[in-house]
């Protein structure tokens, strides 16, 4: 027997709020009601989900492994919902999108645009971030749409269209960093100086370290890491530390001047964004028009790289 809707909206709330009374509150039941759904769920399965204390519940290993489950019946159950109403003539709607932050604030930002005058009544909700969370996000339904770098191997998730979006990642410094006056950097050069990067799970710190193994030489331990763009952003700013970053995401910077590109020609990296999807549910058709704004906004990037046919 599958996960019912109720019981997963249960789950959910039990492991979010780690009380049962606040999960019955948030689903609108009673606490008893909420405690025999919880045990008769439990009894069905043979496991125990939730540890019960008097400080409220917390996940087992059962528990953990059950709720990303649970989190998708939730959220394929309210896509539902809200299928049905658009396809009644509703124009309006929520589309979640989870993308790296140089796509975030380009191309998606861009297609969001393209489209206030056709939605005007539809709500974007953005999740911007390092790439190595933007899938998780997908497969637990907490997004509609996922862009990200990764190539993924995953039954659960699939490439939403063929198009495909692109970025650079370069070394770059504030102008008074002594490495801007050089004509280029060399990679025995780069690891002499301070680095702010993400960490080093990421995939933008693995490929950062690769880099200089292929040279040879081993990675200098970073002085700062952190997930946060702005954080590594403004270290570059305020410090002589280099960073390696997508241009997209200091544009701003450049144009006034504040930030500026190191000439290091084995830090150059030419990145691949593709949008993905789950495997299972339907797009809304709010979502399906966000996808086709980006696959133009894609085709006629790659216009701009390639030149006409």
């Amino acid at each position: 027997m599958g996960l019912d809707l109720k019981s997963a909206q249960l789950v959910v709330q039990c492991a979010r709020l780690g009380s049962i009374g606040k999960a019955a509150e948030a689903l609108n039941i009673t606490q008893p009601a909420a405690a025999r759904l919880l045990l008769r769920l439990e009894q069905r399965l043979g496991v125990t989900l939730f540890e019960r204390s008097a400080k409220g519940v917390a996940p087992t290993h059962y528990g953990k492994a059950l709720v990303p489950h649970a989190a998708l019946v939730a959220s394929e159950a309210a896509l539902a919902d809200e299928v049905v109403t658009q396809m009644r003539g509703s124009a309006r709607g929520l589309v979640r999108v989870a993308a790296a932050t140089s796509v975030a604030d380009g191309p998606l930002r861009e297609a969001i645009l393209l489209l206030s005058d056709r939605l005007p009544d539809v709500q974007f909700q953005i999740h911007d971030g390092i790439e190595d969370v933007l899938i998780d996000a997908l497969k637990e339904g907490r997004v509609d749409l996922a862009i990200s770098t990764e190539p993924y191997d995953d039954d659960q998730i699939s490439l939403a269209c063929p198009d495909a979006f692109f970025d650079e990642v370069r070394v770059v410094a504030r102008p008074q960093n002594p490495v801007h006056g050089l004509p280029f950097l060399t990679m025995e050069e780069a690891a002499q100086h301070q680095w702010a990067t993400p960490p080093e799970d990421t995939p933008v710190a693995r490929e950062w370290r690769r880099r200089f193994r292929a040279a040879g030489i081993d990675p200098p331990e970073p002085r700062l890491t952190c997930r946060s763009i702005r954080v590594i952003k403004n270290m570059a700013l305020d410090s002589d530390t280099l960073c390696w970053m997508p241009l997209r995401t200091i544009q701003l910077e450049m144009q006034h001047g504040l930030l500026v590109k190191v000439e290091t020609p084995q830090m150059k990296w030419r990145r691949t964004f593709r949008i993905y999807r789950r495997v299972r549910g339907a797009l809304s058709p709010t979502a399906s028009q966000l996808l086709r704004a980006m696959q133009e906004i894609a085709r006629r990037e790659a216009l701009t790289l390639t030149g006409p046919a």
